[in-house]
């Protein structure tokens, strides 16, 4: 009997995955934020210089062909979904539900409510949470039992059940990074990537001609993995969010560059350096070689150098260990020889003219 072998391709699965759940959330006036519009900006800038350049398309989605532009297959990690009306979420999770059926896939549906989560709540907008865990199996067949595609969702909605609006949008004024500032929405049937308005920045009440001058600057950052921590919350645990989203995008595998931070991610061997400089990480003592080729983290107020995977490590520890000031009682994230990061005060750095 003649044997046929199936070929798929991850990324290019995913992709259609993902454009399908837009689909699904423009038909029910979802906006998109956070990662996917992010990389959304990125993937299409990549792909549009692939096609500048007039490369084989059959090689578009194979990840070692054009590494220059390797970049255009960047997809995100999860998704965030807000609904401006309880209905129009609903609808939306109905509809997944029922994209799941006709892929024999699986969702899991949890109301965030209770959970004490600290992403999106702000309990004077009146926000609801719901996370979909979803998984679809590609390939399977009686003796395969295929590929899984996993994929998150949160879907965030202003519950006007008790009746009230508000005009509200993505990130609540609770932006984290520029890199998060632009989402995504359909208008007149097509795709609009914009700024939001509601970013709790300086930039909502800015004048156009500076705001589209430093629109211009952050979009030029993200499709170079660029960024600044702008998150301006002031409250007792303050720190312990801010520490969890910085780590959360310095674990990104694209290498992101966070540039206002007291510390900085460079390769050793960048470093101007000499034999009689070879330093020891002094998280787990051991030397950090000048000839390799490795990331590493280096404070800018001292020449303090660490593994980065070291580093990322401690922070996270550091975080969880919930440290209080004993004066403030605020949560204070603290580096290896005790000076507080200030997080919280990196929004301060930024210039908007």
């Amino acid at each position: 009997m003649e044997q046929t072998t199936i070929y798929f391709n991850y990324v290019k699965e995913m992709r259609f995955y993902i454009n399908k759940i837009k689909k699904i959330g423009f038909k029910n006036s979802a906006i998109f934020f956070g990662g996917i519009v992010r990389d959304e900006i990125i993937s299409c800038h990549y792909r549009q210089l692939f096609i500048n350049k007039n490369l084989e398309f059959n090689q578009y989605w194979n990840p070692e062909y054009d590494l220059e532009t390797k970049h255009r297959l960047l997809l995100p990690n999860d998704i965030d979904v807000y609904f401006n009306s309880t209905e129009n979420a609903n609808k939306f999770i109905n509809n997944m539900i029922e994209l799941l059926k006709s892929f024999r896939g699986v969702i899991n549906i949890t109301n965030m409510e209770h959970s004490h989560n600290f992403r999106y709540m702000n309990e004077s907008h009146n926000l609801k949470h719901y996370k979909l865990n979803t998984y679809i199996e590609i390939g399977k067949t009686f003796i395969f039992k295929g590929i899984k595609i996993k994929l998150d969702l949160d879907v965030i909605y202003f519950d006007d059940t008790a009746g009230g609006s508000i005009y509200i949008e993505p990130p609540f004024y609770n932006l984290d990074f520029f890199c998060n500032i632009f989402i995504m929405e359909e208008i007149n049937g097509n795709k609009v990537i914009r700024h939001s308005n509601t970013t709790g920045t300086p930039l909502d009440n800015m004048s156009l001609i500076p705001k589209t001058k430093k629109l211009l600057s952050i979009m030029d950052d993200i499709i170079n993995f660029r960024t600044q921590f702008v998150r301006n919350v002031n409250s007792i645990n303050t720190e312990y969010v801010n520490a969890y989203r910085i780590i959360k995008m310095m674990s990104k595998t694209q290498n992101w560059t966070i540039t206002n931070l007291s510390f900085s991610c460079v390769l050793n061997s960048s470093l101007t350096t000499t034999i009689t400089d070879i330093k020891t990480c002094c998280i787990c003592l051991e030397e950090i070689p000048v000839e390799e080729d490795i990331k590493i983290i280096t404070m800018n107020n001292n020449n303090n150098k660490f593994h980065y995977n070291c580093f990322l490590e401690y922070l996270e520890k550091e975080k969880n260990n919930k440290y209080r000031d004993a004066k403030t009682g605020e949560i204070e994230c603290r580096c290896p020889y005790r000076t507080p990061f200030n997080f919280k005060d990196c929004y301060k750095t930024i210039t908007y003219q």
